[in-house]
C-alpha cells in the first residue's frame, strides 16, 4: 500500500510541477505584455468602478470560497469513511501469498407467483 501512495504521491508532484511550468510561461508572457502596453495604453475611465471589487479582492473571495467548499468536502469525505468503515474493513489482503478468492454469491431464493399470476394460471 506505502508503494501505491509513493508512486501516486510522485505523479502528483509531476502534475503540479507541470502546471508550475506552464504558469511561469504565462506569466512571464503577461508581463511582458504588460511592460510593452503600460507606456502606450491611455488610462481608462471605467463608470461605477468604485462600487466594483478590485481585481484582487475577486481572487482573494475566490479562493476563500474554493477553501470553504474544499473544506466541506474533506469533512464529507470523513464522514463517508466513518459511515462505511465496517463494510470496508472486510475488504483485507491475501494471506501467505495466495490471491483472495471472492466469496460464493448467496443465490437469491425464487420469488413467488403474484396473486393475479396465480389467479391467471389457475383460470388457463
Amino acid at each position: 500500500m506505502a508503494d501505491t501512495t509513493a508512486k501516486l504521491t510522485e505523479y502528483e508532484d509531476k502534475v503540479i510541477e507541470f502546471f508550475t511550468n506552464v504558469q511561469e510561461s504565462v506569466v512571464d508572457g503577461l508581463r511582458t505584455l504588460a511592460d510593452k502596453l503600460d507606456s502606450r495604453m491611455p488610462e481608462v475611465t471605467v463608470p461605477y468602478a468604485d462600487k466594483l471589487p478590485t481585481a484582487d479582492e475577486v481572487v482573494d473571495n475566490g479562493f476563500a470560497f474554493a477553501g470553504k467548499v474544499l473544506d466541506n468536502q474533506k469533512a464529507f469525505a470523513g464522514e463517508v469513511l466513518d459511515a462505511t468503515a465496517p463494510v470496508r474493513d472486510k475488504f483485507v489482503a491475501p494471506t501467505n501469498g495466495t490471491s483472495a478468492k471472492p466469496a460464493a454469491a448467496k443465490k437469491a431464493p425464487a420469488k413467488k407467483a403474484t396473486a393475479k399470476k396465480a389467479t391467471a394460471k389457475k383460470a388457463a
